[in-house]
This record gives structure tokens, sequence and C-alpha cells, in this order.
């Protein structure tokens, strides 16, 4: 079944209807006036065909000498006879008539590489990375990461990835691990291997069937077969939605850290990272950034901040992801002002000025 509400399906319907009705408008007028005319190459001839046509009540169609030359000329005049009520609709014929030929040439070079790439063994749709932090002292980093991504080849049945902590202090809790996988409305996890200390973890998770296939899909761009996924439902039980919860303790808590996330040579698609402050110790945005690097080239990435109630949300989103590594840091001057404003065993708070006591009442 679609998904969606009916009244969005109908929007995207009626759209359909009038951008194929608004192009006709603008193409159908050139190709009947060049269809009223049979290109003749002997003037004289056609001199001597019209005068036989004038006679025929319009029976026969106009015998002219012009060509696609003529029609094009006609076009640039302004008025225009092609377009008799609009002066330059020979020009806005024009405009339509190269943006299609520039889209179709974008989709053909699209197309050509997305082929080269199409018969890896996983095509990844979406990748949505929240790093979220339960207390203001960003001890521990809650890190959810929830992907959609479908097999091209035969006998695809296990999914590799690594996870690993760089500070000084830092570990992976090795209590708080969750990794599942579904298809449809299916679980697929089969055994899980773990390989690591508490610095890093590889993990191979073995699913309990091989992946299902479809040969549209592999041929689609990952961009269509995205949008088709997420507003009609298709591919429904072919698309596996991969989700792992790992907890990082003592990663983020530090001076100025860093989340990155890097992709292989084949391309990615709709990559999105959401990281959840407590307002409180939350970075300003002149304190955090983020971006996009591929070799020596390092482009800035917008992150704009959303406050909900006690947190601060900020997201950077990328639709085409290969070849690079995404990086988001920040400086923790917030979490550090408000460490120093929290009491410790060596550093009280505050105790209240002594009162007079009032003498009992005889």
């Amino acid at each position: 079944m679609f998904k969606g509400r009916w009244w969005d399906r109908l929007g995207w319907l009626a759209g359909a209807i009038t951008w194929i009705a608004g192009w006709a408008a603008i193409f159908w007028p050139p190709i009947r006036e060049y269809g009223k005319c049979v290109a003749i190459s002997d003037p004289a001839l056609a001199h001597r065909l019209n005068a036989v046509a004038a006679g025929q009540a319009g029976e026969l169609p106009k015998v002219c000498t012009h060509d696609a030359v003529d029609t094009f000329i006609a076009l640039l005049q302004i008025p225009t006879p092609i377009y008799p009520d609009v002066p330059i609709g020979g020009y806005l014929f024009l405009a339509a008539s190269v943006i299609p030929l520039v889209v179709l040439g974008i989709w053909v070079r699209q197309a050509i590489e997305y082929w080269d790439n199409a018969r890896v063994p996983l095509s990844v749709l979406e990748t949505d990375v929240t790093l979220s932090f339960a207390e203001p002292d960003m001890k521990r980093a809650i890190l959810t990461r929830k992907q959609f991504f479908h097999a091209n080849q035969p006998d695809v049945g296990a999914y590799h990835s690594t996870t690993k902590v760089d500070g000084e202090k830092a570990s992976i809790d090795p209590d708080h691990q969750v990794f599942d996988a579904q298809v449809g409305h299916r679980s697929i996890k089969g055994e899980i291997i773990k390989q690591g200390n508490e610095k890093s973890i590889n993990v191979i998770e073995i699913y309990n069937e091989s992946l299902p296939r479809n040969p549209l899909i592999t041929i689609l761009p990952n961009q269509v077969v995205h949008s088709i996924y997420k507003n009609f439902g298709a591919f429904f039980n072919v698309i596996v939605k991969r989700t792992t919860v790992i907890h990082l303790v003592d990663e983020y808590n530090v001076k100025e850290p860093f989340y990155s996330i890097s992709s292989m040579r084949y391309p990615v698609t709709n990559v999105k990272l959401r990281f959840l402050f407590h307002s409180e110790t939350a970075p300003s945005p002149e304190d955090i950034s983020a971006f996009l690097i591929k070799d020596n080239l390092a482009m800035r990435l917008a992150l704009p901040p959303c406050h909900e109630g006690a947190f601060t949300t900020y997201e950077v989103a990328v639709r085409e992801f290969k070849s690079a590594t995404i990086r988001v840091a920040w400086n923790n001057r917030n979490l550090f002002a408000w460490k120093e404003r929290q009491p410790t065993a060596d550093k009280p708070s505050q105790p209240q000025a002594p009162t007079a006591e009032k003498p009992a009442k005889k």
C-alpha cells in the first residue's frame, strides 16, 4: 500500500498533470505551425502547388518552401506569429527546449556514473546518525545509527561495522550495545560477532537469511529508489532497515571533541547527522562547525541550531556522500563553565549567613 495521506498523493497527481499541460502549451504551437507546411526544395514548384491548393478550399495542406531554419527565425521575431498572444513566446519555447536537454544530459551522466557502482554488494539509501547526551555533563553519549540499504548481489548475508573512541579516558560500554535489522516487518537478526576492546570494536552482523534483491532498484539511482520508498512504500520487502545503539563514555566531555563519519569509494546518499545537547552545556553556534572533507578540499556545511525545551539540537545533512568524511567539531567552553558552577567535594556550595536566634517565648 502507498504511504502518506490520500490528499498528498492527489497533490502529486495534480502537479504532474499541470506540469504536462504546461509543457504541451509551450511545445505544441511550433509543432502545429511546422506541420501545416510540406517542405519543397524547388521554389517554382512550391508556388505552382500553392496556386492549386488555393482552389481546393483548404482541402490540401499549404505547401511552402520554409524548413526548420525558417521556423527558428519565426520564433526569434518579436512579436512572433507562432505565439500571437505572447510576444516573446518564441524565446520561452527556446528556453524550454534547452532546459530538458541540459537535464537529460545530467541524468545520462549520473546514470552512467551510477551504473559503474550499481553492482556493488550493498547500496545505502539513507544514513541517520544521532549523538545524544543523557546528562548535561556529557559523560555518557548515546550513538544511534539507522540505515536503509538493499542488496545488489546474491548471497549477501552479513554487515561489518567498526566503532572506536579516541579520548585518553574514553571507552565503549560493553553492556549497552544494540544491533538489529529488519526487512519489512520481520527481523533478520542472527549471530553477532564482536571483536575488540574498550577502545575499538569490530562487529559482523550475520543475518538469518540472504538479503532479498530486486533488479529494478539495482538499476535505478539511489535517490529515485529512496524517494519512491519513502513516499509510496514501494520495495518494502526488499530494503533493509538496520539500527545500532552504542554508549560511549568520556569521549565528548573534553575541551575540543569531534565526531566524524567516512564513506568508501561507493556512493552513499541522504546522510544526516544530529547532535542533541542539554541547553545548559550545549556549544554556542560560533563554537561548533561541520566540514565535508574530500582529499585536500574542505567545504563548510550548514549547522543550524534548534532549541526544543531543555535541549539544543544541531543537524547537518548531505545528499551525496562518496569517498569523503564529514567532521563535526566543537568547543566545550560552556560545559566547563557549567562544571565550575557545580558544587564538588573540594568546592562545597556557599554556606548561608548565620542568623541570630530569637529568644524563646515564656
